[in-house]
C-alpha cells in the first residue's frame, strides 16, 4: 500500500492557528518523519491537505494520460539532457 502522509502541518507552518509552538514542532515531526520512513521503505509516497486545487490535480491527469497514450516515437521526442533532466524514457 502507498504511504499516504497528511503535510497540513507543513503547508500551514506559516498560519496563524492558536496551537503551541511545542505542539506544531511535534507535528512538523511526524510529517518528517512520515515523509523519511514513506521515502526509505517505500521510495514515494502520497499526499493529502496539501492544498493543490483539485482542478489543478485533474488537469495533470488529463496531461499525463494524453502524453503516456502518445505512441512511443513521439514521446521519445522530448530529448533529455544534462540541463533539462525530464522526458520519456523506454
Amino acid at each position: 500500500m502507498i504511504p499516504v502522509i497528511d503535510i497540513a502541518p507543513l503547508v500551514n507552518l506559516c498560519g496563524g492557528d492558536s496551537n503551541s509552538s511545542k505542539a506544531k514542532s511535534a507535528e512538523l515531526e511526524n510529517v518528517i518523519k512520515s515523509i523519511a520512513d514513506a521515502c526509505q521503505k517505500f521510495g514515494f509516497f502520497a499526499t493529502i491537505n496539501h492544498g493543490v486545487d483539485a482542478a489543478t490535480i485533474k488537469d495533470a491527469w488529463t496531461a499525463s494520460t494524453q502524453f503516456f497514450d502518445m505512441k512511443s516515437s513521439i514521446k521519445q521526442s522530448v530529448s533529455m539532457t544534462d540541463e533539462y533532466p525530464y522526458g520519456y524514457e523506454n
